[in-house]
Formats: C-alpha cells, sequence, structure tokens
C-alpha cells in the first residue's frame, strides 16, 4: 500500500471531492433556508381539536395548491413553501368554512390557529301533492 502524500494525485483527488462536497451541502442548506413553514391548530369553538380539516394555501409563488389534514391533535403543516402571500383555506363538512391570508417570509415559520363553528342547519321541505280539478262535472 502506498502511503498518502500531500502534494501528489491522491490528495488532488481528496480535495476536489471535498470541495465537491462542501458545494452541495451548502446547496441543500441555501434550498430549505429560501422557504417558509406555515403550522398550526384546529379547533372547535369549545378548544377541542377538529381531526380531518382540510387546509389548502394557494398562491402565485407555487405551481399548485399545498394540502394537509389535520391529525389527531388538529394540528397541520405546510412545509417548504415558497415564500410570498397566500390564501389559506380551512374546511370540513358540518363547519363554516375559514378563509384567511397570510404573508410568508425566507425561513420564519408562521403559526395559523383557528377555531371553526358549527355551519348554520338548514332545512328545505319540498311538499308534492296533485290539486284536485275545480269545476270539473264528475258524472
Amino acid at each position: 500500500m502506498r502511503p498518502f502524500h500531500a502534494t501528489g494525485h491522491g490528495w488532488m483527488w481528496f480535495r476536489s471531492v471535498s470541495i465537491a462536497a462542501a458545494s452541495m451541502a451548502v446547496a441543500a442548506i441555501n434550498s430549505s433556508a429560501q422557504t417558509g413553514l406555515l403550522e398550526g391548530r384546529v379547533t372547535d369553538a369549545q378548544g377541542a381539536a377538529l381531526v380531518g380539516v382540510t387546509v389548502t394555501a394557494e398562491s402565485p409563488a407555487i405551481a399548485a395548491p399545498a394540502v394537509a389534514i389535520t391529525d389527531t391533535t388538529g394540528t397541520y403543516r405546510l412545509s417548504a413553501l415558497s415564500a410570498g402571500d397566500y390564501t389559506v383555506d380551512f374546511r370540513l363538512d358540518g363547519f363554516r368554512a375559514i378563509h384567511r391570508t397570510v404573508t410568508l417570509r425566507t425561513n420564519t415559520p408562521v403559526t395559523l390557529n383557528e377555531r371553526m363553528v358549527l355551519a348554520a342547519l338548514t332545512e328545505q321541505v319540498d311538499v308534492v301533492a296533485v290539486s284536485p280539478l275545480l269545476g270539473a262535472n264528475i258524472s
């Protein structure tokens, strides 16, 4: 086995590999630092966690909406979002939808907690009946 010399070809290879690895690490750090984070908890009017709330964040800064579903603690998390203005919608059957606007900044988490209230119950009754003919001669 040949000894490793700092002045030989082995040193140049080691140096090149080290520089490449460092460059990839810096690129990974920079790409994660260029995004924002939106997280929070959704509860009902009494403060109980709401499971299954669909949280949708839309912005011209992203190609497709980012979507999360609240877990058993009512918590959601939307990560790796581009910095910019977002419209955030919270939806769950039986509750009023919530619409919020928020600005995400690079590398700055935003917490958006919401309290959802029950939707107004509406009831519709359709009555269908045949009316008798008036003035008809029946023999």
